[in-house]
């Protein structure tokens, strides 16, 4: 709560705003919701399962003006034009959170809410919600996603970030590696789960600082600059001793769907990793073939999908991931 009232405060938020509770309570991000509301003396505002048919009307309707989002529900929101430029005059604060963000649905969503300020914000459950913040910059934030993806940005306050090797020495700058974080803000561990404490929470040499290990692969940057992610460490594939960044296959898919609902994953899996990628887009009535057709023309033969299936509506969790 401190670190959200640290970087919202400035936004004058108070007792005169009303905030969004999009998110399940057993959803870490939804902590957001609660306590920073009511730290703010603000209203939180909770739908119906009738108002969930229709967010954007709810949005509207309660004349909110703070909203938190996965970016999975926000592609939902916007179908049919429904985040058409100007429609949300007073929202003031927009974040995202729980997943990669396409750097094309903030855009929209900067659109559709001119007066607000978009967050993406990143952290993982073990590291209390927040740990990194990017703020949204219609000049240059398009240039700074790396494969469509808005970066994670800046540590926030009491935060530390590393990004380190294979060996988990820190890696020179500009160079790619796996991000950890330590601060008082890390949990201690797994409950009744020593291994995979073990596993997750390290310390580095000559540190008895706690590191905690988030399997996303990001880019060193100068300090101050915001880190890009490039994907999950697990998201990398070898085909024919070839790596492929599965999510470099899925920002020209995106491109060539002309959809954010595209999804690749290495298929058939081999010992050495994986025989070919199939690609997967939530697009009723798109032609798959024609899809992969237009692949060809943006990837290497190695990257393209052996077959784009169309589907109706991507699957997602109970989170809206």
């Amino acid at each position: 709560v401190g670190m959200s009232l640290e970087r919202y405060g400035p936004l004058g938020l108070g007792p005169e705003d009303r905030f969004s509770q999009f998110y399940d309570i057993t959803f870490d991000s939804s902590m957001f919701d609660l306590y920073v509301s009511w730290a703010f003396g603000a209203c939180l505002c909770s739908p119906s399962a009738a108002d969930w048919i229709n967010p954007n009307k709810f949005i509207v309707a309660r004349q909110l003006t703070v909203i938190d989002i996965v970016p999975s529900t926000g592609h939902h929101m916007n179908r049919g034009n429904g985040w058409r430029p100007g429609r949300f005059p007073l929202l003031r604060l927009c974040r995202f959170g729980g997943e990669a963000l396409p750097a094309e649905l903030a855009r929209q969503l900067a659109e559709a809410a001119p007066n607000a300020v978009i967050d993406n914000v990143y952290g993982p459950t073990e590291c209390t919600v927040d740990a990194a913040y990017y703020r949204w910059d219609p000049a240059r934030s398009m240039d700074e996603a790396v494969h469509g993806v808005v970066p994670i940005g800046v540590a926030g306050p009491r935060v530390g970030l590393r990004v380190v090797g294979a060996d988990l020495g820190e890696v020179p700058v500009g160079a790619e590696g796996e991000l950890l974080i330590s601060g008082p803000q890390v949990t201690p561990g797994y409950w009744r789960n020593p291994e995979r404490t073990a596993q997750s929470f390290i310390r580095l040499p000559g540190s008895d600082e706690v590191h905690y290990r988030t399997g996303d692969l990001v880019r060193r940057v100068p300090e101050g600059q915001p880190i890009p992610y490039l994907g999950r460490m697990d998201y990398q594939i070898k085909i024919s001793g070839v790596r492929i960044e599965l999510g470099e296959v899925e920002h020209a898919l995106r491109a060539a769907a002309g959809t954010d609902m595209a999804v690749a994953v290495g298929w058939p899996p081999t010992p050495s990793g994986a025989s070919g990628i199939v690609a997967f887009v939530a697009l009723p009535g798109a032609d798959g073939a024609e899809i992969r057709r237009a692949l060809k023309a943006r990837l290497p033969q190695v990257m393209v999908p052996r077959e784009v299936q169309v589907i109706d509506e991507m699957p997602l969790n109970v989170n809206g991931k």
